[in-house]
């Protein structure tokens, strides 16, 4: 993907100019058009409708509509011509998208531009689909589409069945994968007496190149210090350099003694991992595993990290997010801001989140706020009715 949604919706004229200027040729991920295509307009949503599915069977991309593809002896004021009335066709190509593909397709839109001119430029976003294939059902005209290269075609059947198969495994492989992350943990990572609190993001499907995790952009994202002050336990922020690895780049808050633990890879997925440590109550007999409102801060943040790390790298994908806490068995939520008033003791050996699909274009704190919504009912308590990120420095 060359552009994330977000960075689509922030584009004015000055922004356009600037994408245009890179001059990326027409191929797999981006498709220019002067106008829509055909004479009539039944025609023209037809064959919008046959790029969009074509290009989110495939890989994702982008349609500009209003401008030529780039040519080495044009500017960019030959290239963007502009068309007419541009934002009422942004709403008629979105509404036709979302009434004519089957399954609908999470995260698309149409982004229009008011040009100098009076003209306007229309960019169309169509992200991964992680429920392809999608297929076309306008006026009779039932079709699966793929992009190859500059030119989308007919799906073959062949075509179809590995589609199926490519969006189902890529599920299995992802739950896969959070089940050996959550074995590291306990192998590398668990010590006497202690709990974990786990969060995972796993990309359903791959960026078409890597991470950048040695860049300063992610490095800055990883250290957090703009998270400082923000959050509980100086939020999952670090002094300490981060290390880079074979799967991307690893911080936590102290090498001696770690209570946060936490992963960019290059892949796309990130994870925290937090230290639940035991506290003995006014009152109690015993020490406890004893959670509390400063809980929330790990799910926040780690949406906080997701949402930067796709303005950083352009990666507007699918993802699972996975959450578990283990051991859990005993442990008990403080109700109030004292120690001693806490919840009945969890009875289960964890707590396993159940698993959130966030389609592009998503904001993950949406799951954030789903995942402690379940936090609280897991000890049987009412949540409360604001659950919000901190905003400012406490």
């Amino acid at each position: 993907m060359l552009l994330s949604r977000e960075q689509v919706l922030g584009l004015d004229e000055g922004g356009l100019r600037a994408f245009l200027g890179r001059r990326a040729v027409e191929g797999q991920y981006v498709d220019y058009k002067t106008a829509l295509s055909g004479d009539s307009e039944r025609e023209q949503r037809r064959e919008f409708l046959k790029d969009v599915t074509g290009f989110a069977n495939a890989f994702g991309g982008h349609i500009i509509i209003g401008a030529k593809e780039p040519e080495k002896s044009a500017s960019v004021d030959d290239q963007l011509e502009g068309i007419a009335d541009g934002d009422r066709v942004a709403q008629a190509l979105e509404n036709v998208v979302r009434d004519c593909t089957d399954p609908r397709l999470p995260g698309f839109l149409v982004h229009p531009i008011k040009l100098v001119s009076g003209k306007w430029a229309l960019v169309a976003h169509v992200p991964p689909s992680a429920t392809r294939p999608h297929m076309v059902d306008f006026a009779g005209h039932r079709t699966f589409y793929v992009r190859r290269r500059s030119s989308t075609e007919p799906m073959t059947v062949n075509d179809i069945r590995e589609s199926m198969l490519a969006a189902a495994s890529a599920e299995a492989r992802a739950r896969e994968f959070v089940a050996t992350r959550r074995a590291e943990c306990l192998r590398y990572h668990q010590r006497p007496n202690t709990s974990h609190l786990l969060l995972q993001a796993v990309p359903l499907i791959q960026p078409d190149e890597a991470w950048p995790v040695e860049k300063p952009e992610i490095g800055h994202i990883v250290r957090g210090s703009d998270r400082l002050n923000r959050y509980h336990s100086n939020g999952i922020c670090t002094n300490v350099s981060p290390r880079i690895t074979m799967e991307g780049i690893l911080a936590v808050n102290d090498w001696t003694n770690p209570v946060w633990v936490w992963e960019v890879h290059r892949s796309g997925y990130l994870s925290i991992m937090v230290e639940v440590r035991r506290r003995k109550p006014d009152g109690a007999k015993e020490a406890l595993l004893l959670l509390h409102k400063g809980y929330h801060d790990p799910f926040f943040v780690l949406a906080e990290m997701l949402a930067q790390c796709w303005r950083v790298t352009g990666f507007d994908a699918p993802y699972m997010l996975a959450a578990e806490m283990f051991p859990a068995n005993g442990a008990v939520f403080s109700t109030s801001g004292m120690w001693h008033e806490y919840s009945e003791p969890y009875w289960r050996d964890a707590i396993v989140w159940p698993l959130y699909m966030r389609p592009p274009g998503d904001d993950p704190q949406i799951v954030a706020r789903r995942q402690i919504v379940d936090l609280y009912h897991a000890f049987g308590l009412h949540p409360p009715e604001k659950i919000e990120p901190p905003t400012s420095a406490r």
